[in-house]
């Protein structure tokens, strides 16, 4: 196993960038018209999201993504530089990764589309104490890599994301296997039926850890056997759109914290006696949240990008 000390990745995401457009809610023109609204804004989401929240708490990040378009590649360059992250391009420009957003008072949805081939083409990791990947998708697609992350000393996650054939294979245990799965609780209804259910049968069959979010009801998880909880603080939501990677990224770097205070824990896997660092970890997830749930988007017309803390 690898000793990480020194190394100067802590946390490696890996994953698309997607470039985002806001579609304005109560917008639906007749077809055949043209309706002009004040602004549409646009983003850079997906994997980046994570990378940015971790690199906002401090901790040494690295992104790993598809190369794309100029107009992309170029706008990613400038939220790593600006960021202090590590960007990692890989392969040959290819087609941009696109999604349309439409959000309302509950919930978010999404039209995307990408170049999913481009992973074929994905090197090896860099050394990193902690490897995510941004969706299950990107998993499957990256099955050896991921191995090879976890036969060096990596802990590896990733967010499920919402493909039904590939939920579904999860369900059936046919994607790598994790330490840690994050999950929404639709996701976690879709594979096993329940948040409840999903706590109780995917631990330790599809990763050592499963952890549950539940919007303004906070998360559940499972850790070692045994149950962890949490509850969001209530603040002002700006936008929900990247608050899954958002509360990825706040847990792998409260742990990656934890471990650089000394708290004593497995490197290999979560196991039982790792329970105790990832509550200290979620301890200190609970102080940064505040800051990371209400990750928003800037609806500046001057911005391509933005990610920013309140």
């Amino acid at each position: 196993m690898r000793n990480f000390e020194g190394d100067s990745i802590e946390l490696l995401v890996v994953g698309p960038a997607f470039l985002e457009a806001f579609v304005p809610s109560g917008v639906t023109p007749l077809p055949g018209t043209e309706q002009y609204v004040p602004s549409i804004p646009i983003g850079l989401g997906g994997a980046l999201n994570a990378a940015s929240v971790a690199a906002a708490l401090g901790i040494s990040t690295g992104f790993m993504y598809p190369r794309t378009s100029w107009v992309v590649d170029g706008a990613i360059e400038e939220c790593c530089r600006s960021t202090g992250i590590r960007g990692m391009p890989w392969g040959s420009p290819s087609v941009p990764f696109v999604t349309l957003v439409w959000t309302d008072a509950r919930d978010r949805a999404f039209i995307s589309s990408g170049e999913w081939d481009s992973f074929k083409e994905c090197p090896a990791f860099p050394p990193a104490r902690w490897v995510h990947v941004g969706g299950l998708t990107e998993c499957r697609l990256l099955e050896s890599r991921i191995s090879e992350a976890a036969a060096a000393g990596s802990r590896t996650s990733s967010c499920a994301g919402w493909n039904l054939p590939i939920l579904d294979a999860l369900g059936a245990g046919q994607l790598p296997f994790l330490d840690v799965l994050f999950m929404n609780q639709a996701e976690a209804e879709q594979v096993s039926g329940g948040v409840e259910d999903a706590l109780r049968l995917l631990p330790g069959q599809v990763a050592r850890a499963v952890v549950v979010t539940l919007g303004s009801e906070g998360a559940v998880g499972v850790v070692g056997g045994r149950r962890v909880a949490a509850s969001a603080p209530a603040v002002e939501t700006v936008d929900p759109t990247g608050a899954g990677d958002a509360f990825a990224a706040a847990v792998a770097s409260g742990f990656i914290i934890a471990e650089r205070q000394g708290v004593a824990g497995n490197p290999q896997q979560l196991s039982n006696q790792d329970y105790h660092l990832f509550r200290h970890s979620w301890r200190l997830l609970m102080f940064y949240f505040a800051r990371v749930f209400v990750l928003r988007k800037q609806k500046s017309k001057d911005s391509v990008i933005v990610v920013s803390f309140s």
